[in-house]
């Protein structure tokens, strides 16, 4: 997958819980990779007819700052020197938007364009097919399971309320409950034992 030249695309996404259009909206101007922050200030979407124009996030909560990973920093670093390569050759024929995810000629991608994209780096990998949604439920999943309070993934993903995060992800924090369940249990059956002993 290393090689697919969306592969960066499929980083971010996966280790922040971006949206697809919050991550092809993002700007070089949006990031700052001394810092590992990316700031949510901007969208792509497709109007009627097709067109892919740019927006801003639809609530206060998705206008935001997420902390970017080391492994999404540092393949958004090599990124760069690709993407300032292409820009180079190209030319004038290179559309500058700043875009950090642009499209060939540095417009934004068609949606449609992004998802085959990644069909074809699932099918290379070897994996099974999945929605681009899934990378960011991916990132939250994993947020929850390494302990990350379910108010700071709420703020990550730009969520309205706690109490939708809380209900998507219902599922992850009963099978995490059983695990603190049973970790209990296995103190309290040492305690017993100790005892007993």
């Amino acid at each position: 997958v290393g090689a697919d030249p969306l592969h960066p695309l499929w980083v971010v996404l996966c280790s922040s819980g971006l949206r697809i259009g919050e991550a092809l909206g993002l700007r070089w101007s949006d990031v700052n990779l001394a810092a590992q922050t990316a700031r949510i200030v901007q969208t792509t979407q497709r109007i009627n007819g097709g067109k892919v124009v740019f927006g801003t996030p639809k609530s206060n909560s998705s206008r935001r700052l997420i902390a970017l990973t080391s492994l999404a920093v540092e393949s958004l670093r090599k990124h760069r020197i690709k993407q300032n390569e292409l820009r180079l050759q190209l030319g004038p024929a290179w559309q500058d938007h700043d875009l950090v995810f642009p499209c060939e000629t540095g417009g934004p991608w068609e949606p449609s364009r992004v998802l085959y994209r990644f069909h074809k780096a699932l099918k290379t990998a070897g994996l099974p097919k999945r929605r681009l949604q899934d990378l960011r439920h991916t990132a939250a999943t994993l947020m929850l399971e390494e302990g990350v309070p379910m108010k700071v993934i709420q703020e990550t993903l730009g969520h309205s309320s706690y109490t939708l995060t809380a209900n998507v992800y219902s599922h992850v924090s009963e099978s995490m409950q059983r695990q603190a369940s049973a970790a209990l249990d296995a103190v309290f059956e040492r305690e017993k034992a100790r005892k007993g002993s």
